[in-house]
């Protein structure tokens, strides 16, 4: 749900580089969430590319203020849709799996158990958890 707002604002909008994205993550049992933008170093500085991120974080948390019940449902059904898509190719079944190997947890039905569990998710958890923990660190970082 963050990707393409993200990318929007960051690739689109604001032009800082080819790569803009939102990845989750997980290290030794800690899940984070990283917002990537490559730029060109002699175009814009870490400090300008690391404002921007923070504003698209920002505009981010209004929009999911404003979001309706309906928007958020279509959202999570099409996260869903997603997640339970079979990969199409060998590289795209690594990158699904990867992470299980390379930390022993060897869930390799991880993607299907998310998809399972994220109809769950109320809305309102997931502002509470987006203001809670996403904006709460980004401001914390500023």
């Amino acid at each position: 749900m963050m990707h393409q707002p993200v990318f929007d604002y960051l690739r689109t909008k604001k032009a800082l580089g080819y790569i803009a994205c939102v990845r989750e993550w997980t290290r030794n049992g800690i899940s984070g969430i990283t917002i990537n933008c490559s730029s060109k170093v002699d175009r814009y500085s870490v400090e300008t590319v690391e404002k921007k991120i923070i504003e698209s974080t920002l505009i981010l948390e209004k929009q999911f203020e404003e979001m309706t019940e309906k928007q958020f449902k279509k959202s999570k059904e099409s996260y869903v849709k997603f997640l339970a898509k079979p990969a199409k190719s060998l590289k795209r079944q690594f990158m699904s799996n990867d992470r299980e190997v390379i930390y022993g947890t060897y869930r390799f039905d991880r993607e299907a158990q998310e998809a399972k569990k994220l109809p769950e998710v109320t809305l309102q958890e997931f502002k509470d958890f987006y203001k809670g923990t996403v904006i709460s660190i980004v401001l914390y970082f500023c």
